[in-house]
């Protein structure tokens, strides 16, 4: 007999900056407590899921204005754009635009997609005994 276990989903992200109390770009792994984003690697931000206001995909490199008129981050390769997730929160009463890149943003996007609406368990595969 098979049986569905559930397991917490996560995300690894690489954390490009724009948020005031995480100032190092580094890869940060995402998940969902309640009603909070938490990263693994570190203890704040904690992200309360009512504060996110906007989740967008969007390319960022040469060319595109938030590429060095809003963030002062040039992309590793001058020549091409990266698949970029902002995420904005209210911080405070102020919009801060958070950035991340990775592999396979577009997954990653609905991932996080996902984690905000409450469907972040996925589901294993496992055989269980049956008598």
């Amino acid at each position: 007999m098979f049986s569905f276990d559930k397991k917490q989903v996560s995300i690894s992200l690489k954390y490009l900056g724009g948020h005031p109390e995480l100032p190092k770009q580094r890869t940060l792994t995402a998940f969902r407590n309640d009603n909070f984003i938490q990263f693994k690697e570190v203890i704040r931000p904690v992200l309360a899921v009512q504060s996110i206001k906007k989740i967008i995909l969007s390319n960022f490199g040469p060319g595109t204005p938030m590429a060095t008129s809003r963030t002062g981050f040039t992309p590793d390769n001058e020549r091409r754009s990266k698949k970029v997730l902002v995420i904005t929160v209210d911080y405070n009463g102020l919009d801060v635009h958070m950035l991340f890149t990775g592999d396979n943003m577009t997954a990653k996007y609905a991932q996080f997609m996902g984690l905000l609406k409450g469907n972040y368990k996925e589901y294993v595969h496992s055989e269980t005994s049956s008598s």
